[in-house]
């Protein structure tokens, strides 16, 4: 024949397609496809036709190209010869299982979207550590031609478990992971409507999904008020991105990048957490003693030290080649340029042109740049172009041919875009978007408590007729611009916390701590005010324009000031589990220690100079220093208090997670930390020379600073 209809499609459909006579379907259709997909293969059925007639059964005339155009497909996809299967592999990338299971450890529910065939989606799922190994754990929703329509079947023995009952989905997915189908969601909704978006959070695998199955399991988990993030790489990824409150696209055409070739590659964190199960499941049921913690700890190090060793010899020997290879390459391409530069010069000279040899650079540097530029264009834009070159590096390629990557409907679709070939992005937008959420948070509350604390202090000093000196605003503004720089720019934890953030200023664990530390603070500052006026001249009245005059009011107003602000700093900077420890963050530590030892120094006339520099006045006796230090310290501690129980009523996760990473050893090893910095101060301002500078190098190498 001279024409005829060729096919490709998902086996189930195909199957539909074909011949209805006993000879079109092979027997061993239906089981190899499902063996393949159930070994991680995807499965495309081909199927033809030989073309005899139009669609009207009219015979094949000098016109049938233009009638082939205008007949239905459902003519054309008709009464099919099955011509094979095509299986092929998509390998795993190296870090996806690593990044599903920190998902799934920081308690984030994850789930499997695809129109990939179900046996093959249960596969992936299974490798990735989604679902159980154990197939008879795996249950998949199932049409049926007879009421309810739905059954629960068992994905290793297909035989049936129970009915479908919505209120039951609850119970089932407590003890078997749950897996649904494109059909089987859309007959779902018929029956039970809405009532089904209550329960599409149990599913781990949604298999054979249209774009629009895809969007709809999307809202239906955003009505549950459930904060959604969604990956997809391709056009049928479009709606269900835009639906996802964060949509992350993954480029295509990165090929084998980032996978493990020859199926026997560990990551370095999976070879490390190995090494700990394995050393956990030997201590398990028995208490160990001293040196078999201490053989334990050194096994854990030497698993750990083995790891990295062969990373690093792994990436110093791909440098080594790599360098190499970039040198040989460069040296050539300077060759060919200078070749190019000689035959473009005797071509000018050849013409009669005048400075020859400067015209001809010219024009060989612009055709090198432009066929670099059509290099990146070719490639798909600078984007694309940088993305491609990122994997190839990171991977190691040894052709130098870099992947040809393609910017699609998902990235336009997607705030986000992956420049690399893996999905451990998602897992670097959480924990960023995390810390940049706290950080916000806290800094508004910072903000709010040392406004309210600064406008109180200075209302009190001009009632009073009484104001700061410069050098007082000064010292203090440069003492704590460190401390609010440090909280600021902080760096998020390597490891997501299962416990979320709380989102607002106005939760009550916020808000409440909020008022309650500014009672405290306004409660201490007008206690240590009234205190400081039995000591003044009833008469003492200063020109609020005038030269700067001393007094105990204003040396009060200071101390306390400073103290409550390095005690707003110190008491809502919230650290573990979002951000770094108070211990792990070195210059708000270091400010904030130095800020209350220099306050000490200050109250104690240390260093006299400091104080009259400042125009401090002495205390009057030292049951008033002792009487500022105690308000001092209960300032301080009263608000740090007050923020952990308003923690504990209303935000009791947060405030068990955050406490549990917190012990006292860490403590004291920051407590040793401030001593260590403010012992190094004081040598540098007493000019103690090469001793001073050799023990302050002393201290910062060995992680004092």
């Amino acid at each position: 024949p001279k024409y005829i209809v060729c096919t490709k499609g998902s086996p189930e459909m195909i199957a539909s397609l074909l011949s209805k006579t006993d000879s079109a379907k092979p027997k061993w259709y239906d089981a190899t496809y499902q063996k393949l997909a159930r070994e991680g293969m995807r499965v495309i059925a081909l199927a033809y036709r030989p073309i005899t007639s139009l669609d009207n059964g009219r015979p094949l005339g000098s016109d049938c190209e233009e009638q082939f155009q205008k007949a239905p497909r459902s003519w054309a996809e008709d009464d099919l010869k099955f011509a094979g299967f095509v299986a092929f592999r998509c390998l795993m990338r190296k870090d996806s299982k690593d990044v599903i299971r920190l998902l799934l450890k920081s308690d984030h529910h994850v789930a499997i979207i695809t129109g990939d065939n179900v046996l093959t989606a249960l596969h992936v799922a299974c490798d990735v550590g989604l679902c159980r190994e154990n197939r008879e754990k795996v249950l998949q929703l199932h049409l049926v031609e007879k009421e309810p329509y739905l059954q629960w079947v068992n994905s290793a023995t297909e035989a049936a478990v129970c009915d479908f009952d919505v209120k039951e989905v609850d119970n089932l997915a407590k003890d078997h992971d749950l897996c649904i189908t494109g059909k089987a969601l859309d007959r779902t909704f018929a029956l039970h409507g809405d009532d089904v978006g209550g329960i599409l959070h149990h599913f781990k695998v949604f298999a054979r999904m249209a774009p629009e199955n895809k969007e709809k399991v999307l809202s239906a988990l955003n009505n549950l008020n459930m904060t959604t993030l969604m990956c997809g790489d391709g056009a049928n990824d479009v709606g269900a991105l835009r639906q996802a409150h964060v949509g992350v696209a993954l480029l295509s055409g990165f090929g084998s990048l980032n996978t493990d070739k020859d199926g026997k590659g560990t990551s370095k964190t999976a070879a490390i957490e190995e090494a700990k199960d394995g050393d956990k499941g030997e201590s398990d049921g028995k208490q160990l003693g001293f040196f078999e913690k201490l053989q334990k700890q050194m096994k854990e190090a030497e698993a750990k030290t083995k790891v990295l060793q062969e990373e690093r010899k792994k990436n110093k020997e791909e440098m080594k080649k790599r360098k190499a290879k970039h040198a040989k390459e460069a040296q050539e391409r300077k060759v060919k340029m200078m070749k190019d530069v000689e035959e473009e010069t005797r071509r000018l000279q050849a013409a009669g042109e005048s400075f020859a040899s400067i015209k001809a650079m010219k024009n060989v540097v612009k055709k090198y740049q432009q066929d670099n530029k059509q290099k990146v264009a070719d490639a798909g834009g600078s984007f694309a172009f940088s993305a491609a070159a990122l994997a190839a590096r990171e991977d190691g390629l040894e052709d130098g041919e870099l992947p040809m990557l393609k910017l699609g409907d998902a990235s336009i679709a997607a705030p986000f875009t992956s420049k690399f070939p893996s999905i451990r992005s998602v897992y670097d937008i959480i924990r960023q978007g995390r810390c940049t959420l706290v950080t916000s948070v806290q800094n508004n509350q910072i903000m709010v408590l040392t406004s309210l604390i600064s406008s109180y202090s200075l209302s009190v000093l001009y009632l009073d007729g009484i104001k700061f000196s410069d050098y007082q605003m000064t010292a203090t503004g440069i003492l704590l611009t460190a401390s609010h720089l440090a909280v600021s720019h902080v760096s998020p934890l390597k490891e997501i916390s299962g416990v979320r953030p709380l989102t607002s200023m106005f939760s009550p664990a916020l808000f409440l701590s909020l008022f309650g530390q500014f009672a405290i603070h306004l409660s201490c500052m007008i206690f240590a005010v009234g205190e400081a006026k039995k000591f003044m001249d009833p008469d003492f009245k200063q020109d609020m324009d005038g030269k700067f005059s001393a007094n105990l009011i204003n040396t009060t107003v200071f101390f306390i000031e400073t103290m409550q602000q390095v005690s707003v700093l110190m008491v809502n900077y919230k650290g573990r589990p979002f951000q770094p420890g108070l211990d792990e963050n070195k210059p708000l530590l270091h400010s904030l220690g130095m800020s209350c030892i220099g306050l000490f120094v200050l109250a104690y006339e240390v260093i006299p100079q400091v104080n009259s520099l400042l125009e401090l006045v002495s205390f009057p006796s030292d049951a008033f220093r002792w009487k500022m230090i105690t308000i001092l310290f209960f300032d301080i501690v009263g608000a740090l208090l007050w923020d952990r129980f308003m923690h504990l009523i209303f935000a009791r996760r947060l405030f068990i997670e955050s406490q549990s990473q917190v012990d006292l050893p860490t403590f004291m090893r920051g407590c040793f930390k401030v001593l260590a910095s403010t012992f190094a101060v004081y040598l540098l301002v007493n000019d103690t020379g090469i001793m001073g500078l050799g023990v302050i190098f002393f201290l910062y190498r060995n992680g004092f600073f």
